[in-house]
């Protein structure tokens, strides 16, 4: 790892330890402080928790295996796919939110910028906005894919009320296989504000042991190669 890269590491570290301190569990704060733990693990503690935690079963398995099939066209993800989630809807309450154009500018910075040999012009993107599923399937530069599933198409209905109206179960299933296929891709951008992109890349330095791939956080502009876990 170069000077620079570290820097930038350490830059969206401290970025992330200024909320993840507040969000371990109020029950184990003492247990970790007891045990002398710096903060800076606290982020490697919380992945570890998140990977014991996000453990689908079998049955779970099976029907994700079956959407995948339905919405997704079947298949896996092709080595060298960045993946793309973009966080719309009611968030602009709790951060700053990326427009498309930013995402894109940023997908564009890890191919011509930081970029290894091994990553292509290739996108899987989820997101709950039907808008920017329209904007990306228009990037001509650029092989785009998502699912084929029921996302907001009005910026004033709530995910809640969305989830309601085409059933939690469909949501919450639809959301867990672009989780797993988020998760089979060799690069990220996204928000690392976002509790969903947080997720991807907690599960992506645990359970798929890629915590040395290249993710890019669209505000900080920072690349992560290592998180020394």
């Amino acid at each position: 790892m170069n000077l620079f890269q570290q820097v930038l590491k350490e830059d969206l570290m401290h970025f992330a330890m200024g909320f993840l301190v507040h969000d371990t569990p109020v029950m184990f704060r003492e247990l970790m402080q007891a045990g002398n733990m710096s903060h800076d693990y606290y982020y490697w503690w919380r992945a570890q928790s998140i990977s014991y935690i996000v453990r689908p079963n079998a049955r779970t398995l099976g029907e994700l295996e079956r959407r995948r099939g339905l919405v997704f066209g079947g298949g896996d993800i092709e080595e060298g796919t960045i993946s793309v989630h973009v966080r719309h809807g009611d968030k602009w309450k709790e951060m700053k939110l990326a427009d498309d154009p930013t995402y894109l500018k940023a997908v564009e910075d890890l191919v011509t910028i930081r970029l290894g040999p091994t990553l292509k012009r290739k996108i899987f993107l989820s997101t709950e906005d039907a808008a920017t599923v329209k904007f990306f399937s228009k990037v001509k530069k650029w092989n785009t894919r998502w699912t084929n599933v029921s996302r907001v198409s009005d910026s004033t209905i709530s995910p809640t009320s969305f989830a309601a109206r085409i059933g939690w179960n469909e949501e919450f299933l639809n959301s867990l296989l672009s989780l797993q296929l988020a998760l089979e891709c060799d690069a990220w951008v996204g928000q690392i504000s976002s509790n969903w992109c947080r997720l991807i890349d907690e599960l992506r330095s645990t359970s798929r042991c890629k915590h040395d791939h290249l993710y890019y956080d669209v505000w900080s502009g920072t690349t992560i190669t290592d998180y020394d876990w």
